[in-house]
């Protein structure tokens, strides 16, 4: 399967609209990342005639979204990242500068086979880092989709009991 990416903006950097990948950003105006990010996956035959077979895959998204600002104290500034999967959001200051940080993942059923031999999923994930401050100031969205090959939970704390 073969995955692309539409949607999304970066402001201050000249690399936007951004499609699946990290865009960090410098400057002293503040900056942000924001907009619905669709990733459509489209199965591609291994030869001509090839047919997909019914079946249910198992789209795997992961979220990963930063604002980071350089800063001394007492004036902390803390930028605002938000996954857009419903994480909080966590912040922590490093000596010299802030970091605001939010990620998650989601798994979701598909059911692709015949006719169907695509399918699309989105996000709104954000990141904005405010200014303007002097130094490095960067905000960025990391979106990644794709179908997961094996599909193993594990639950913390469980024990798991041999046969007897």
């Amino acid at each position: 399967m073969d995955t692309t990416y539409g949607g999304g903006t970066h402001d201050g950097a000249a690399d936007a609209p951004y499609s699946g990948g990290p865009f960090p950003g410098w400057g002293g105006s503040g900056l942000s990342c924001s907009g619905k990010i669709t990733a459509t996956i489209t199965w591609s035959p291994d030869y001509q005639g090839e047919v997909l077979p019914q079946q249910t895959v198992y789209c795997l998204e992961h979220v990963y979204c930063v604002a980071d600002k350089t800063c001394n104290p007492p004036n902390l500034v803390y930028g605002s990242a938000d996954d857009g999967l419903g994480d909080a959001s966590q912040g922590h200051f490093t000596g010299f500068m802030t970091v605001t940080n939010s990620w998650g993942y989601r798994l979701t059923p598909h059911q692709v086979g015949g006719d169907v031999t695509s399918f699309m999923v989105n996000d709104s994930p954000s990141a904005s880092t405010p200014g303007p401050l002097v130094g490095y100031t960067g905000s960025s969205v990391t979106y990644q989709a794709a179908i997961s090959d094996a599909l193993s939970i594990t639950f913390p704390g469980a024990i798991q009991m041999a046969d007897g």
